[in-house]
């Protein structure tokens, strides 16, 4: 198996990827979509060069094993509906490479870690409905970000959000407006999105 590139596992049975560590220094692609029992992954510090993983529809999945932060090269990262995930890795930083994040209905997911401004090749961010109430300021770092999706309570305070909206922002933005919020009172994180093309902000309860 070491030469292995691809390994597609969709609806799989697995509680639990490996056991160990798994020593596949040419796997660039790892899919285990809707493996609905998968609770958590294992150690990924033998494949190095991974470059897309996908997690989509694990509804079980509470963790991500904290080696991912050793995926150097990994591009893109599928979460989406892991609706028991609750943390991201604290080091999200060191995955330079990552150019999509997709972690729509992570329901149990409360926040972006800090170092998210620091993926500079990030294009594509999905992160709606969630959990997250904050968004934090380092997001206005995302200077190739192209697609955004966020969800916003109508309960949050326009201060603690921390955005607002460069004239190509709002050019952008596909904005379901609340009768209590606007545009112009979301703050600043978002006005450093130069390359911001595709703004979906929606209002949830």
């Amino acid at each position: 198996m070491g030469n292995l590139v691809i390994l597609n596992m969709p609806f799989s049975q697995l509680k639990k990827v490996w056991k160990g560590t798994k020593f596949l220094p040419k796997l660039k692609v790892l899919d285990l979509g809707y493996s609905q029992y998968l609770t958590c992954t294992r150690d990924f510090s033998g494949v190095p060069n991974l470059e897309t993983l996908n997690l989509e529809y694990c509804p079980r999945l509470v963790e991500v094993h904290e080696s991912i932060d050793r995926l150097s090269k990994l591009v893109e990262w599928n979460l989406l509906f892991c609706r028991s995930l609750k943390n991201l890795t604290s080091s999200i930083n060191k995955l330079a490479l990552l150019e999509t994040l997709n972690i729509h209905s992570c329901l149990k997911l409360e926040k972006l870690p800090k170092g998210i401004g620091n993926l500079t090749r990030l294009t594509r961010l999905i992160a709606s409905s969630t959990a997250i109430e904050e968004l934090p300021s380092a997001l206005g770092l995302l200077k190739n970000l192209t697609k955004f999706s966020y969800d916003i309570s109508i309960h949050s305070h326009s201060s603690s959000l921390g955005v607002s909206f460069s004239e190509n922002v709002k050019k952008a933005a596909t904005c379901f407006a609340s009768p209590t919020q606007s545009q112009s009172s979301l703050g600043a994180s978002l006005y450093g999105l130069r390359s911001l093309k595709d703004l979906n902000l929606t209002y949830r309860s």
